[in-house]
């Protein structure tokens, strides 16, 4: 093919612009578009991120060679309150010298049908209440502050594997319903004050020595 019928080639295919309004979808990329001269079928391009639909007014490219693309949605007169953007496979959104905002006046939901990932530097949240329905949550982290001003926790069993603890309060209380067991190496209780003990029973063994020290003892 010599230049001459080369350039005739590309002067062939050269597209023209219509205005059209969408009539129908096949529920995929494929549209029934009326133009000025009829019907025709045409597939929404790639770069046509609004998904079409019926009765907006849409610009059509068409050729000779019977391709058409739907390349925008100009204008959309249908009550339609939702704007879907699609995509045909995986798409990547990147600011590479920037900084990237997704704003909503209302709400911003964030859904998938397998994971969701969250990577950076630096993660912050801010919100007036917030709320987290997570079927197993496993946390990794070398260190865990929080400042709270109350913590109410309802569980069916809490398991803790600690290698210390230390606690500090003003004030404890402790109720439990049937049956408590602790056994430690040594336990030792430090009290500034009055150690009382109210019990129906009280049974003390001890395998080897027992021992009492204090200015006075009472037993009655």
């Amino acid at each position: 093919m010599n230049r001459q019928q080369g350039t005739q080639a590309v002067e062939a295919l050269q597209p023209n612009l219509e205005y059209g309004t969408i009539t129908s979808s096949d529920g995929g990329d494929c549209f029934s578009v009326k133009v000025s001269f009829g019907k025709i079928t045409a597939e929404k391009a790639i770069s046509c991120l609004l998904e079409p639909i019926v009765d907006d007014l849409v610009l059509v490219s068409l050729d000779i060679s019977g391709s058409c693309f739907i390349l925008s949605v100009l204008k959309r007169t249908a009550e339609e309150k939702v704007h879907h953007l699609t995509v045909p496979g995986d798409c990547v959104l990147e600011s590479r010298s920037g900084s990237l905002d997704l704003r909503a006046d209302r709400d911003l939901h964030l859904s998938a049908a397998a994971a969701v990932e969250v990577t950076g530097n630096r993660l912050s949240v801010s919100a007036n209440s917030g709320e987290a329905l997570i079927n197993t949550l496993t946390l990794l982290g070398k260190g865990l502050h929080v400042r709270v001003k109350r913590i109410t926790t309802v569980a069916k069993t809490i398991e803790q594997t600690l290698k210390r603890l230390t606690q500090r309060m003003e004030n404890s209380d402790r109720f439990v319903e049937d049956h408590e067991e602790v056994q430690t190496g040594s336990t030792r209780y430090l009290v500034e004050d009055t150690l009382t003990t109210h019990a129906g029973n009280t049974i003390n063994i001890s395998e080897e020595l027992h021992t009492m020290h204090a200015e006075q003892i009472h037993m009655s």
